[in-house]
């Protein structure tokens, strides 16, 4: 993510492309039996919005402890 953020336009190209061919690697099948690959836009929009809202919970804690 540091890279993607502050690097440049060239360092964060290939970021974006060498976590796209892992991903492309990464399938499986889940407990209940449905297929699933990391590549899916489902799943990276459901992983990206919980990264966010991680982070988000993480700075308001430890901004404001009382929080």
């Amino acid at each position: 993510m540091v890279g993607t953020t502050y690097g440049s336009r060239a360092e964060a190209l290939a970021l974006i492309e060498r976590v796209k061919h892992i991903h492309l690697g990464v399938t499986g099948i889940a407990p209940d039996g449905r297929a699933y690959r990391a590549s899916d836009p489902d799943l990276l929009t459901w992983v990206h919005m919980a990264e966010v809202l991680s982070f988000l919970r993480a700075y308001l804690r430890f901004k404001d402890p009382a929080f």
